[in-house]
């Protein structure tokens, strides 16, 4: 690997720079509030607030804080997710071309709480667990304490529009109980959520649109562990009549058991 080194002068011009640079504006829990409340606030303003609560120390915030950005993310999800259904009903216009909505100021509030790093907002990167590695891994890491955010994201929702949190959510799971540093520190209680979820999920999701939620949540069960959810998989694992009585076709059986099949493997 190779290593990049500063000369001094650069290292002199780079300290410099970083002088001329005005200090962090600081912002208080009172006007983080009072944005996310302001119904009239555009994206530029928000982010202006906003922004600057992305240099805040960890543990700054109030809890009360993280959970009014939580809400407002949520809110903000609703809100793609109504335009999103309604322009592709033909009921709005599509936007213009590199119009991201509401993605920057999702961003801000994500980056407030992962780097707040405080239980009080996993919640609330539990509902941005599908915008990138960013979140996904920041819950990763927490482990023990993000299980339960995880649990909820990856349990409640419409799959129609929440597909992709559904099966990031799941994922991060898998990847707690992939790692042996992680796993091992998960308690009983978080060992039995995961399980559960698992079992629910391969229950509820059921339709041809719903192979690849399907094939994650069978992942997850293998990966637990757990014999009796193995057992449950490998009997499900291209079976043409286990896969017809969840309504899925040939060709979803197809696509999640090759997927089901790498997990058998990889948990062997």
């Amino acid at each position: 690997m190779k290593t990049h080194w500063l000369t001094i002068g650069a290292m002199a011009i780079a300290a410099t720079a970083a002088a001329q640079q005005p200090p962090p504006r600081v912002v208080t829990d009172a006007q983080v509030v009072a944005a996310l409340k302001d119904p009239n606030l555009g994206t530029e303003d928000m982010i202006n607030v906003v922004g600057p609560a992305t240099a805040l120390p960890p543990h700054t915030l109030q809890p009360a804080t993280l959970a009014a950005i939580t809400q407002k993310i949520r809110q903000l999800n609703r809100a793609s997710a109504a335009r999103g259904e309604a322009t592709y009903k033909g009921l709005i216009p599509a936007p213009p071309e590199g119009n991201e909505s509401n993605f920057e100021t999702l961003v801000s509030l994500v980056t407030v709480l992962i780097n707040q790093a405080d239980v009080a907002g996993l919640d609330g990167i539990a509902e941005c667990v599908d915008m990138g590695n960013t979140p996904f891994w920041a819950l990763v890491g927490h482990g023990e304490d993000a299980v339960p955010a995880l649990v909820r994201r990856a349990s409640n929702g419409d799959v129609d529009h929440d597909a992709g949190k559904v099966l990031k959510a799941m994922d991060a799971l898998e990847q707690m109980l992939e790692s042996p540093t992680i796993s091992s520190k998960l308690s009983p209680r978080s060992h039995a959520a995961i399980k559960r979820l698992a079992a629910d999920r391969m229950k509820t999701l059921r339709g041809d649109k719903n192979w690849r939620l399907f094939a994650g949540a069978a992942y997850l069960a293998v990966a637990t562990r757990d014999p009796q959810l193995r057992e449950q998989v490998e009997r499900m694992n291209d079976n043409y009549k286990a896969f017809s009585r969840q309504g899925m076709g040939l060709e979803a059986q197809r696509k999640a058991s090759a997927l089901i099949q790498q997990a058998l493997d990889k948990f062997n």
